[in-house]
């Protein structure tokens, strides 16, 4: 900030607030709030990574009360970082995240889905068959992980589809 260096800041703002989050979390749940913000936060680094290239879009219910809405903690950035990774980056002219938030007979519906590259049908089944049997090394660590803190709680869950060229979107 001495050296006038504003967007250096908000860049090393952003990431420490991610680091933060990532090592000081033990809690097994948290607000939704605090998802979303972490998730603003991820964004901002890669805006200022990917500049235009990369797009975030949110559409929250307003029945949704971030603030008093509990979820598991990390369960919607590894999302988002694997539709930014994964989707929009390899795509030529970038793309566009949207994540949706929901309720429906007191259950809360996150949906985030990319207009990337997507997945042909044997690279989606095999990684659905490894969110069914996850493992804590290799590949898709973020997704297992998540999978994994869904399946603990009642009546939660993670479907995944793609298409080829159209995108992918992960449900919770």
């Amino acid at each position: 900030r001495q050296e006038e260096a504003f967007k250096t800041a908000e860049l090393l703002g952003s990431m420490s607030q991610l680091f933060r989050y990532a090592l000081g979390s033990n809690e097994v749940e948290v607000t939704l709030a605090r998802e979303v913000h972490i998730v603003k936060e991820f964004f901002k680094l890669q805006q200022i990574r990917f500049g235009n290239r990369v797009n975030l879009k949110w559409e929250v219910s307003p029945e949704v009360l971030l603030t008093e809405t509990m979820v598991p903690s990390f369960v919607l950035q590894p999302m988002v970082e694997n539709a930014f990774k994964h989707g929009i980056v390899p795509k030529e002219d970038g793309g566009i995240v949207t994540i949706s938030i929901f309720s429906s007979e007191d259950l809360i519906y996150i949906r985030v889905e990319d207009n990337g590259i997507g997945m042909d049908e044997i690279t989606l089944e095999e990684l659905r068959q490894k969110l069914k049997n996850p493992t804590i090394t290799g590949e898709h660590i973020g997704i297992c992980n998540v999978a994994a803190r869904l399946r603990l709680r009642e009546g939660a869950g993670l479907t995944l589809t793609s298409t080829q060229n159209e995108g992918t979107a992960v449900e919770m």
